[in-house]
């Protein structure tokens, strides 16, 4: 839908809907305007504008009326991808919008179809109904990561955003025209068809360039979110491991996926497995403006390929025969899973502690003492450092024997061809492809630590909350497929032990501004930062 700003009792003013339609069996295309008449209460249903689109596409040749009337007899759902981009400000267009928002899932503060499809009754061909299956995407859930405006798509896609020129309003002041477009609708009306059609053409575009990169991996559905192609991918490269990998298993009597819960080793130990899952190491630990000195440079260092290493470091794991101890020797052997509870202490004169501690919406503080639960990398740093070490709760898990297989590897190697088979000759210019492999990547993690921090006990329980568009409640928002809270844990206790360790070696003359999750500002030089991370 197109809105203005125009005087309106509800600030907005209705202008038209735009459509692109696309039919992949065939290639075909056409772009139309549709219901051209102004004001609010000239807004169609959302089935009406399904309806008068599929006519559209019947009358262009799109799709023909014998494969409509095929499927009626076979009884069989027209099913429709219907995009949009950013469509939490779309769907308001429609007449329905307060029963419409129900039919659809709250997804990062937009509307897509996560759960079951919105299905309609059009009539199509001589007054007979057509039942339709509609699953909803929006361009913002399946955009890289910088590219989640409509305008930084048709960059990507070499099909540009277009613009509008600026309109005299009723008081005889230049605005721009985005703000009136029924001005522009009405001075410009060629200028204003090509922008609406644009709009609607690049959200289609966005979605078949999806669309083939599904193609690319071998994937069989659509996804609607990047996460969720990845997540597809990793349990594609896992085959039946899936649930042997990552520690899931059916609850007791059922066969669906829906119903599962962690394996009994975790499930048994989860608290103490999820309170040692945190974020980034994340500091500034001075304030103010500086100059380096000594004909020194600040520089910016960043850990390369940080979480997909991370990643990279599982094999297949013992769920089931977890080990407790309290010994510190049993938690710092790097080629297992450890996690636990300490009572520390760092001699007085440690610049940079290493082990984090919990200040529930402050984030994470890095304290001389006190008590913190960390992976045994942590625990290796901070003994490196000197710390006393007083293991309140430990947990050790162990690869299973005779199992040299890293599943994630596969998955991350998938990425990395994937990234380099589709890198441009361009100077600082990526194809659409390379940043969707790239974004896909980074999006692993995340899903694997998706509602883990619901399971803390302590005062970093920061657990996401999500609005059910569906129901109208707000909840906590659930794990993933492939969630499981060693997995979250260790990798970002990897990467908080190697920037620990590496902000520890950096020698005592060294200014060290601030350090993110898997890098850090200072003024060292090249070879004082190689020393520091050898």
């Amino acid at each position: 839908p197109c809105f203005s700003g125009a005087d309106d009792p509800d600030g907005v003013h209705f202008l038209c809907y735009s459509v692109a339609l696309f039919n992949p069996a065939t290639g075909k295309r056409v772009s139309s305007l549709l219901n051209i008449k102004q004001g609010r209460s000239h807004r169609w249903s959302f089935a009406k504008l399904i309806q008068q689109s599929i006519k559209t596409a019947i009358r262009n040749c799109i799709i023909s009326k014998v494969d409509i009337r095929s499927r009626e007899e076979k009884k069989q759902n027209f099913r429709i991808a219907l995009v949009c981009h950013y469509s939490r400000a779309d769907l308001p267009g429609f007449s329905d919008f307060s029963s419409l928002k129900t039919k659809f899932d709250n997804v990062r503060k937009t509307f897509a179809t996560i759960q079951r499809p919105y299905k309609i009754r059009c009539r199509l061909i001589n007054r007979r109904f057509t039942d339709c299956t509609i699953r909803l995407f929006d361009t913002r859930l399946l955009a890289p990561s910088g590219a989640g405006s409509l305008e930084k798509l048709g960059d990507l896609l070499g099909f540009k955003k277009l613009s509008v020129p600026k309109v005299l309003n009723e008081t005889g002041n230049n605005v721009l025209g985005i703000e009136r477009m029924d001005i522009v609708q009405s001075k410009y009306p060629r200028c204003f068809e090509e922008y609406a059609l644009r709009d609607a053409e690049l959200a289609l575009e966005w979605l078949v360039q999806i669309d083939q990169f599904r193609d690319l991996w071998g994937l069989s559905n659509l996804s609607q979110t990047i996460g969720a192609v990845a997540v597809a991918k990793i349990r594609q490269v896992l085959g039946s491991d899936d649930f042997t990998f990552f520690g899931i298993e059916y609850t007791q009597g059922s066969m669906k996926r829906s119903e599962t819960q962690f394996a009994s080793g975790i499930r048994n130990n989860l608290s103490l497995i999820a309170n040692c899952f945190h974020g980034g190491r994340n500091e500034a630990f001075v304030h103010g403006i500086f100059e380096a000195k000594d004909n020194k440079n600040w520089q910016d260092w960043d850990l390369s390929g940080a979480y997909s290493t991370g990643m990279a470091l599982f094999g297949m794991i013992d769920w089931e025969a977890p080990v407790h101890t309290n010994k510190l020797a049993d938690l710092i052997v790097l080629s297992s899973y450890c996690v636990s509870h300490v009572k520390f202490s760092f001699p007085k004169k440690t610049r940079f502690p290493s082990l984090p501690v919990d200040a529930g919406p402050e984030g994470l503080i890095y304290p001389l003492e006190g008590e913190a639960y960390v992976t045994g990398y942590e625990l290796s740093v901070a003994m490196e450092q000197g710390a006393v070490l007083k293991i309140l709760a430990g947990l050790k898990f162990e690869i299973k024997q005779n199992s040299n297989r890293r599943p994630l590897v596969d998955f991350i190697q998938a990425v990395n061809k994937g990234r380099s088979e589709h890198k441009t000759s361009a100077e600082n210019a990526k194809s659409p492809m390379e940043l969707l492999f790239k974004e896909c990547g980074n999006s692993g993690y995340g899903k694997i630590a998706q509602g883990i921090a619901r399971y803390k006990t302590t005062s970093g329980n920061q657990a996401k909350k999500t609005f059910d568009s569906r129901t109208g409640e707000s909840t906590e928002l659930e794990e993933s497929q492939i969630s499981n809270p060693v997995f979250a844990a260790m990798i970002t206790g990897l990467l908080r032990a190697v920037v620990s360790e590496i902000l520890a070696n950096l020698p005592q003359n060294i200014t060290v501004l601030s350090v993110t999750t898997d890098g850090w500002l200072s003024d060292a030089s090249q070879q004082e930062v190689i020393s520091a991370t050898n």
